[in-house]
């Protein structure tokens, strides 16, 4: 499904309605969705550059539109992140950032899971993805230092939520080694087209749900925090793809293959408490 790339346009029951404010572009639901609850996904850190286009007005549209439909208020930030961004937001997605997150977004995002107890979605790539040769990719972005250099003074996800990204590309379609959880409920099988998979680092919190064949690192990660935060991951960026973005790899429709979709309501509805 194409939008246009200015806005974020949601018909409603009766009007169309539009508001902007602070960086966020945001559209009022349909009356008849009755969750309420917002989910926002970034698009603040290059999210379209190279040949990504992971943007709700783009090739993750569907994604957006699926969760419009399960009830759920869109947004899209385009702003730094901060907590005042993050007030009134229930889920945050991360769709393969391509520049680095300041030390005061961290904050704000580890406060978000940590103090706030709400929902993270931490949707990465496979390495040496450099979209914008800034020398940082999702992979690196993510675990909070460059390929190889690992350090436990700057890591990121690894400290906080209980997983971190491995430095690896890996394909495989179908994934069928789904492993029971709330997010997997009705899945049977996803892909993954050049993605990576991830080392748990907090098992008490942190477990894996899906894996790819005799692969013992898991592809799709879910965190329970003591705070009451949750946090999901997927190693790769194109699954939600609905073929509707202006890159050649956006092009690629792979949103209705498999459990893909169902995978993705799936995941934001736990994120959000609702499953």
């Amino acid at each position: 499904m194409k939008l246009n790339r200015s806005f974020l346009i949601t018909a409603t029951a009766a009007a169309l309605a539009l508001t902007l404010f602070t960086g966020v572009e945001t559209a009022q639901p349909n009356t008849a969705q009755a969750a309420g609850k917002t989910v926002m996904f970034d698009n603040s850190h290059c999210n379209t550059c190279g040949n990504a286009d992971w943007v709700i007005n783009g090739a993750y549209s569907d994604f957006a539109q699926a969760l419009r439909s399960a009830g759920y208020n869109v947004v899209e930030n385009k702003s730094p992140i901060t907590s005042t961004i993050l007030t009134g937001v229930d889920v945050l997605i991360l769709p393969e950032p391509n520049t680095n997150f300041t030390s005061t977004e961290k904050t704000a995002i580890n406060n978000f899971v940590l103090s706030s107890g709400k929902g993270l979605y931490v949707i990465a790539d496979h390495a040496n993805s450099d979209r914008n040769s800034d020398g940082w990719d999702s992979v690196e972005i993510f675990n909070g230092y460059t390929l190889g250099n690992y350090s436990s003074t700057t890591e990121w996800v690894g400290a906080k939520f209980g997983f971190r990204v491995k430095e690896v590309d890996v394909t495989q379609e179908p994934i069928t080694d789904i492993r029971t959880h709330a997010i997997t409920t009705g899945v049977t099988s996803i892909a993954a087209w050049n993605g990576a998979t991830f080392t748990i680092t907090n098992s008490t919190s942190a477990k894996g749900v899906a894996y790819l064949t005799n692969n013992t690192s898991p592809y799709v990660v879910a965190s329970q925090l003591p705070s009451g935060g949750r946090v999901s991951a997927i190693g790769d960026s194109s699954p939600y793809n609905d073929g509707s973005g202006y890159t050649s790899v956006a092009s690629y429709n792979s949103w209705p293959q498999y459990s893909i979709s169902k995978l993705a309501v799936n995941t934001v509805k736990w994120l959000a408490k609702d499953l």
